[in-house]
């Protein structure tokens, strides 16, 4: 199995895989980048209707934090596409591992909203290397989701 293939099946992400994984070491905690690429889709969907289209405007590169691997932080980069919808005008796409504008994935927001429950927001947001209120939205997101 190719190496890509392991990292695709280890972050668990339906629909995409990744293209490129590579480690920064930085002086808080290593970070593994992964750019991660739709498999074989020619046509998005818009973020408002939920439509296929293929008329891309632009592509911006985004980032978003994932759970960790072990010590190591995650991040996840995905050239994101602004699209011409017929419906809505230019939105984004619809991506599947994470909320509109969000920066970081569903799976992290979930395991935040979850600590948070037992914990002070304070204790969650240092234990997953997040601001107070990037742990706060993801509680608040997982209390919405939840009830």
């Amino acid at each position: 199995m190719r190496i890509r293939q392991v990292w695709s099946r280890i972050l668990d992400l339906d629909g995409y895989r990744v293209k490129h994984a590579g480690f920064k070491t930085d002086a808080e905690a290593p970070r593994l980048w992964n750019d991660v690429e739709r498999r074989g889709v020619k046509r998005y969907r818009c973020g408002g209707c939920n439509e296929r289209t293929g008329r891309v405007r632009d592509i911006k590169t985004r980032t978003w934090d994932d759970l960790p691997w072990g010590a190591n932080r995650v991040t996840l980069r995905y050239q994101l596409r602004r699209l011409s919808c017929r419906r809505c005008g230019i939105r984004t796409e619809r991506i599947g591992f994470a909320d509109p504008k969000a920066r970081v994935t569903r799976l992290l927001r979930q395991q935040i909203g979850l600590d948070c429950q037992s914990m002070p927001v304070s204790h969650a947001a240092v234990r997953h290397g997040v601001s107070w209120g990037k742990a706060r939205r993801a509680e608040y997101g997982f209390l919405k989701e939840w009830g």
